[in-house]
């Protein structure tokens, strides 16, 4: 295989491993999916918006950084929809009041962050790596409730442990991506391309959690 199509199988990764990944929730083991149609409405924003970003550049039809906007703010809300529907049945009333402020807040700040550097200037490294902060966090979270509330046998049986690896090995992976991918778009580093497609490579193992869990026959009504 030459390196040529290599590099262009690379960089159209975040558009291939997402339809991938939603193929397995046609044919998922457990028809349910509850809370976890959040992770699916993550699949559907990162497939829609990835594809438009590629069109327009192609096309060469004007700036796209409005869609890595875009992007960065749905998928928080989605993700924090998805966090906050996994800990509703568990969280005493006060504290998931308390989360859903916090999460309220974060949103509002990653807007304001988004709104400060305009809508086609360039790639918001801020807002990105806060978002990415905030999910790992919450990741972490669970991680920490499976510790102390071991609740099955065998958690990988369950689709919420692999989704959420599958976020974590994502957000963390691209933390410091996402922090510096900006200053070397704007000192036109010839590394930032290459940086991004490493963020191409580092989607794939998130959907491909993502494809293990909808496989998953336990419904995982747990947190």
């Amino acid at each position: 295989m030459s390196k040529t199509l290599l590099h262009t199988i690379a960089i159209h990764l975040d558009i291939i491993a997402p339809l991938v990944a939603l193929f397995f929730v046609l044919f998922r083991k457990e028809k349910r999916l509850g809370g976890h149609i959040f992770i699916v409405i993550f699949l559907l924003i990162q497939l829609v918006l990835n594809s438009w970003i590629k069109v327009i550049f192609h096309c060469n039809c004007g700036p796209n950084i409005y869609l890595y906007k875009a992007n960065c703010f749905l998928s928080f809300i989605s993700l924090s929809l998805y966090f906050l529907n996994r800990w509703k049945p568990h969280a005493p009333p006060r504290n998931y009041r308390k989360a859903v402020i916090a999460i309220g807040f974060l949103s509002l700040t990653v807007l304001a962050l988004i709104y400060y550097d305009g809508f086609e200037v360039a790639f918001n490294s801020y807002s990105y790596s806060l978002v990415a902060l905030s999910i790992c966090t919450g990741c972490i979270l669970y991680y920490y409730a499976k510790i102390k509330r071991p609740d099955i046998a065998n958690i990988i049986t369950s689709r919420s442990f692999w989704f959420v690896s599958g976020l974590f090995i994502y957000y963390a992976g691209c933390f410091f991506i996402f922090l510096s991918f900006k200053f070397l778009t704007l000192a036109k580093n010839p590394n930032a391309s290459i940086v991004w497609t490493i963020h191409n490579i580092i989607f794939v193992p998130m959907c491909i959690a993502f494809s293990i869990g909808f496989r998953c026959r336990k419904p995982s009504h747990t947190i």
